[in-house]
């Protein structure tokens, strides 16, 4: 599976705008696009980690309200 780092790698060594051949730019996208999109994970298949919080941290820490218009 091709990660984001990997594309973000290939287009700052292959971009036209940096010397890279145009053509060359244009297959090697769509052939990294195409393996992030056939990958076999998918992003949701991280783990779920639950966090209990002590009383001492609830006490002091706020959630965002949500703003009504």
């Amino acid at each position: 599976m091709t990660t984001r780092a990997d594309i973000r790698a290939f287009i700052r060594q292959h971009h036209p705008d940096v010397g890279g051949d145009p053509e060359h730019f244009v297959r090697g996208l769509a052939e990294l696009r195409a393996a992030r999109r056939d990958g076999t994970g998918s992003r949701f298949d991280a783990p779920v980690v639950v966090v209990r919080r002590t009383w001492w941290n609830r006490l002091f820490t706020r959630r965002p309200r949500r703003v009504v218009e």
